[in-house]
């Protein structure tokens, strides 16, 4: 097993008081493998990475990497891309991708580097431009092309898609789905859950520093209550309406966005029907697929 994390606990002082990112996590991951953590902020996500990455030391638990403590040695074997990327702000982009791939003891082949710069949606004129100029999603980007270039054994992202519009984050999964065909074991943090959903193996749920649950998409939607997932825009706001339902309801630019689970098409059409005898007008109606983004609330 590539990566075992056996009974990590950390905590923080915070205002003078005690908390616990983390309440003994364990779980393991092999190579070839993309792992999504999910969950609300605070959950313990970026903890979890960093600690794997070993920038912080867990309070209790430990990290093993093929059956090793996290040492000088293995460090190199991990990148570990945060909400601050670690890029030298006065080196260009190309600059950037070649130091971090000599600290690796890779060779660096500067026409491989250019060929993965284009493929990851990086503009060639960003390629000469100094770091620290460059958008979240544009440094995120230069250190994804180091990783194809490093092929580090455990690949870390917090946050993975921001910043990035819809085509960069296509162009994204397919250099992340690439690296774990070619044996890379990639931990991702995001909360844009339908994209995890997409290109993840399994998926870790994390809820107030613990895992609330571990396994793969299709066994975490099987939790999801049976029923129809509705999303409804009406014209106006719905008062009282879905009370009975738990409906969730927000303002958007097209109108009131309520989301409910429907028990059958039956129940369907007794709500349309409740919403044109109140008065207000359907501008669309959705029965969705289920999601994990479910298993969140």
């Amino acid at each position: 097993m590539l990566l075992s994390v056996k009974d990590v606990v950390k905590s923080f002082i915070v205002n003078g008081k005690e908390v616990k990112a983390l309440k003994g996590v364990s779980f393991e991951a092999d190579r070839g493998e993309i792992l999504a953590l999910l969950g609300p902020n605070g959950s313990g996500k970026t903890t979890l990475l960093r600690i794997i990455s070993g920038i912080l030391l867990p309070d209790e638990g430990e990290i093993l990497v093929d059956g090793h403590r996290i040492s000088k040695k293995i460090k190199k074997e991990i990148l570990f891309i945060g909400e601050k990327v670690s890029l030298y702000p006065k080196l260009t982009v190309l600059e950037n991708v070649e130091f971090w791939t000599s600290l690796s003891h890779k060779r660096y082949d500067a026409k491989e580097a250019a060929d993965i710069l284009e493929r990851i949606d990086l503009p060639k004129e960003k390629w000469n431009m100094p770091a620290e100029v460059l958008s979240r999603g544009m440094a995120q980007k230069t250190l994804l092309a180091t990783a194809f270039l490093v092929r580090p054994k455990i690949i870390l992202i917090d946050d993975v898609f921001a910043g990035l519009d819809p085509r960069s984050v296509k162009s994204v999964k397919n250099i992340l789905r690439e690296l774990r065909d070619e044996g890379s074991l990639i931990l991702i943090t995001t909360h844009r859950v339908r994209d995890a959903e997409d290109i993840a193996d399994r998926v870790i749920i994390m809820n107030s520093g613990e895992i609330a649950f571990i396994g793969t998409v299709s066994s975490a939607k099987s939790l999801i209550k049976e029923g129809y997932p509705v999303k409804l825009i009406l014209d106006g706001p719905p008062e009282d309406m879905f009370r009975d339902l738990n409906a969730s309801v927000k303002v958007t630019e097209r109108g009131y966005e309520v989301r409910l689970l429907a028990e059958s098409p039956a129940q369907i059409s007794k709500l349309l029907e409740e919403v044109s005898s109140s008065g207000l007008r359907l501008v669309s109606m959705e029965v969705l697929e289920p999601s994990v983004e479910a298993l969140l609330g």
